[in-house]
């Protein structure tokens, strides 16, 4: 007749606890959402509409702004959006085409050719620290 083993409460208890202390060193955080830019859709003709949908925009975003090319000078500036006061504003050469929505989003009607290149979102938060995503318009 084998014996029979029983655990004590207190080792059962220390087993516990050294499990717990195991998942929780193992354990990492999900890292904070990332702004990102999706194209929608992914690819467009010349003469139709696209998208540069963002996601993840942060809560405290005061401003954001469009550019079309990777560099954020004022040149290549097609539109703004302050937060706090609900203003947009378009460059007055994109002004007929171009679309900036408060959600981040930037929509191109009517495509062309020229559309084709990087655009880059510049986005200011309530410590005024600056965050630039770009993405990438192909016209086809």
């Amino acid at each position: 007749m084998g014996a029979e083993t029983m655990e004590s409460p207190s080792l059962f208890l220390c087993k516990g606890l050294l499990l717990t202390a195991f998942l929780l060193t193992c354990w990492n955080a999900p890292a904070a959402a990332e702004l990102t830019i999706e194209l929608v859709p992914p690819m467009v003709a010349e003469g139709g509409n696209s998208v540069l949908f963002v996601h993840e925009m942060p809560l405290n975003v005061q401003a954001f702004y469009w550019y079309k090319q990777r560099d954020s000078t004022k040149s290549y500036e097609v539109a703004r959006y302050l937060t706090p006061t609900n203003q947009s504003s378009k460059m007055p050469q994109h002004s007929d085409r171009k679309t900036v929505f408060y959600s981040g989003s930037l929509l191109i009607r009517n495509v062309t050719k020229a559309d084709s290149g990087v655009y880059t979102l510049l986005t200011f938060n309530t410590e005024m620290e600056s965050e630039l995503t770009h993405v990438h318009l192909e016209v086809q």
